[in-house]
This record gives C-alpha cells, structure tokens and sequence, in this order.
C-alpha cells in the first residue's frame, strides 16, 4: 500500500508533468528549474559510472536504533526453492577457496531469485578481504531491474559490504517508481534494518531517471532534514549535481525556517564539486531567484572554490566588491585557492 508521503509526491510530479505540457519551450537557463534537460547535462560525473563499493557513506553500514546502539544484522538462513542452488550454497562451505570462488561467480551469472539469496548468504559467511571486494564490485553493477523487490528484501540480512553493493547497484539503474517505493518501504515499516536499507539505497541514486523524483522528495515542504529519507534524498542530488538536483538544494534551503536544515543543506551545497553543476552554482553565487538569502548564496560561492577554472575564478573576484561581508570574505577565499591551484 502506499504511503501517504509517496501519494503526495506522485500528485506534485502529476501537476509539474501537466505544467510542462502546457509550456511553449523549455528552461535553459542554468540558474533556474529546468523543464527539460538534455541528456548531456544529466550524466553523471566521471568515476561514478565505475560504482565502486566504497563509495557510499560509512554511516550508512552501521546503522543504529532509537537508543544509539548498532543494529545487529542476523545472519539469515537459507532454503532455495531451485536444488541446483541449495546444492551450490551448501557446497560453498565445504569448498576450497579456489572452488568457493567459482561458485560465487555461478551464482552471480545466475542472477536468479535464488541465486542471489544463495550469494548474500555466503557473503555474509565471509571475512573482509580482496576476494570479497571483488565479488561485491561486481555484485554492484549487476542489472537490477527485473530484481528489485528481490534485492531490497536481501538487503536488510545482508552484511555491510554486501549491503553497500546491493544499494550501489539499485541506485545507478533508479528511476522515479523506486524512489516511490523505497518511500513506501520506509514510511510502512517500524523494522530498523529495512528503514536502513531504503535510505542507504535513496542516498545511492545516481540515475538521471530518478533526479525529479529526488527534488521532489528534497522540496517537500512538510518534511526537513531531521527526516532521514529526505537527508538521503538530498545527499544523493548533492552527489550527482545535476543542474535541476542543484536548483531543488538551493530551493530547500532558500524556503527553509530552519537553522538546522539550512546549515545541512548548505554543508551539502559547499561540497559539490562535480563540473556539470559549476553554471548552476555560479547563477546561484550572483544570486538568482533560487538563492534569494544571503546564507544560500554564500554555500553556492563556497561552492566555487571547488571549481578551479577561470570562469569561477572570474565571478569569485567581482564578488569581491560584494555588499554582503561575508560573500566578500568566502569570495577572496576561494579566489586564493583557485589562484594557487592554477598557478596565477
């Protein structure tokens, strides 16, 4: 069933589709909500498309109850309905490393229900290591979209690595039905380890398919930061930069009465360091109607510093001459830092 958070967000995506219906052109200015963006300017950054395991916060592994201990990940029993990989899993523990290693490569290439309960089981068995790290590289770029009631019901048993992969790979094929869904899955359940796996996999989204979903989830106006699946949601649009994923942060922290979300977000803001979210930043840094508050403009020239090319360097040095003391001082700041990098 869904939740009522998930109806209300499908409502404001019905009614941002039906505006962009009605609108005669598109949006090409960086500094404001882009109605359609073209597929250039949502790719990824350089790297991402790698998805390796360690990408993902080290928070997300230890996830905590309500008291502030770590959640206990049970290790689960294992009953496959297909023989053939009740016979792999139970023939993994008797195994050779050498004959361990082909059996996790069958159930990989498997990719069956069974087969890959059967490898987060044995996952789960085996200590930190290189043969582990590899086999969860691998796991995280396997093709998930047949899979995803299947990988996200794994996910709560699995051990942290595994956990990692999983939510890795939900995230570079996400679309805007499964951020709905972890949306449900989240809001449905009191299960620590379930709520953990939404939000690990919500902060894991890197898909262009999923960025209006995410700015959704992020603009919301009912729930801030304190609410763990908008966290990750904004973590996620903060990650990938994406023009429109950097105009939702702006909005959010423009709109917010907060002093808590606003510093979050602008914590998240000053971070960005991917190249397709530099003209974005530079229209907010100026100030645009995304950025109308001082504190949201001094994030986006904090920002910038994280860009050394001489258009930022350029924008850093006329807002020297700024009115606000603060632009002034964060704009000599990172104007120095782009100076010393590129030698000037």
């Amino acid at each position: 069933m869904a939740s009522e958070r998930s109806l209300i967000l499908l409502l404001v995506l019905s009614l941002a589709a039906c505006d962009r219906q009605g609108s005669p052109q598109s949006s090409t200015d960086p500094g404001k909500p882009s109605q359609k963006i073209s597929d250039s300017r949502l790719a990824t950054r350089p790297g991402v498309a790698d998805r390796e395991v360690a990408n993902l916060p080290q928070s997300a592994l230890d996830p905590k109850d309500p008291s502030g201990n770590p959640a206990p990940v049970p290790k689960p029993e294992f009953r496959a309905k297909d023989p053939a990989v009740q016979d792999l899993v139970s023939r993994f523990f008797k195994a050779a490393p050498a004959g361990q290693d082909e059996i996790l490569q069958t159930l990989l290439e498997r990719g069956s229900a069974d087969a890959l309960g059967g490898l987060v089981h044995v996952l789960h068995s085996m200590k930190p290591g290189d043969r582990k790290t590899r086999i969860c590289q691998e796991l995280s770029q396997i093709d998930t979209r047949e899979q995803r009631d299947v990988l996200l019901g794994l996910m709560p048993s699995a051990d942290p690595d595994t956990r990692r992969a999983l939510a890795i790979a939900l995230g570079a094929q996400a679309d805007s039905a499964l951020v709905m869904r972890l949306i449900d899955r989240f809001d449905s359940t009191d299960e620590v380890q379930a709520r953990d796996s939404a939000q690990l996999v919500m902060s894991a989204i890197q898909s262009p398919a999923a960025v209006e979903t995410l700015a959704a989830v992020v603009t919301d106006p009912i729930n801030g930061m304190s609410d763990p699946m908008v966290a990750a949601a904004a973590d996620a649009l903060a990650r990938t930069a994406n023009p429109p994923g950097v105009n939702a942060l702006l909005q959010k922290m423009s709109a917010s009465e907060s002093r808590e979300d606003s510093e979050a977000i602008g914590k998240l803001i000053a971070g960005i360091s991917n190249p397709i979210a530099e003209p974005a930043l530079i229209f907010a840094a100026r100030g645009n109607k995304d950025a109308a508050k001082p504190a949201v403009r001094l994030a986006a020239v904090r920002a910038l510093e994280n860009f050394p090319t001489l258009e930022s360097l350029t924008v850093l040095q006329q807002l020297q001459r700024d009115d606000n003391p603060d632009i002034r001082a964060a704009s000599a700041a990172g104007a120095t830092k782009i100076q010393a990098i590129l030698g000037r």
